[in-house]
């Protein structure tokens, strides 16, 4: 289940796009893939050694505290592997 589900479908139907949450991210990833943006950490070069400088640095980012899930160590960690 998705935790940000409803902040989605309202901004979807805010901005006229269709599909809820599912069509709020289909429109991202479009203007990702229009502006060349990679869809994966590795495609810039990011490798699993480099996960705990990153885990570092994320958990003391001020931006975390927004985050709709407690951010921990550990769960950084498994996103950032997610995102390789």
């Amino acid at each position: 289940d998705c935790v940000i589900a409803d902040r989605f479908n309202m901004a979807a139907a805010y901005l006229g796009i269709e599909g809820g949450f599912d069509g709020f991210r289909a429109f991202v990833q479009e203007l990702n893939d229009s502006l060349g943006i990679p869809r994966r950490l590795g495609e810039l070069g990011v490798t699993a050694e480099a996960i705990p400088e990153l885990v570092k640095g994320a958990i003391i980012d001020p931006s975390c505290g927004g985050n709709p899930i407690e951010l921990t160590e550990e769960n950084l960690a498994q996103l950032f592997k997610a995102a390789l």
